[in-house]
């Protein structure tokens, strides 16, 4: 799956092992949106889309044992 640009091309997001993550161009600013939500995201490594606004990244993913879309 490959990485996907913010609408507002500033960030990134992408999956990182078994996480999901937002970054800067150059690799600084990490954010774990699953540890940032309180949960921990079991990755399919499904697709992964920004909102319109920039404001949600939306992940394919198992989040415990549910599957679904998830709005991070």
């Amino acid at each position: 799956v490959w990485p996907v640009w913010s609408p507002d091309g500033t960030r990134i997001a992408a999956w990182r092992g078994n996480a999901l993550v937002t970054l800067k161009e150059d690799g600084t600013e990490i954010v774990d949106l699953g540890a940032a939500a309180g949960v921990s995201t079991v990755a399919s490594e499904g697709r992964v889309a920004w909102s319109p606004d920039g404001q949600w990244v939306v992940a394919a993913t198992t989040i415990g044992s549910t599957n679904g879309l998830w709005a991070f």
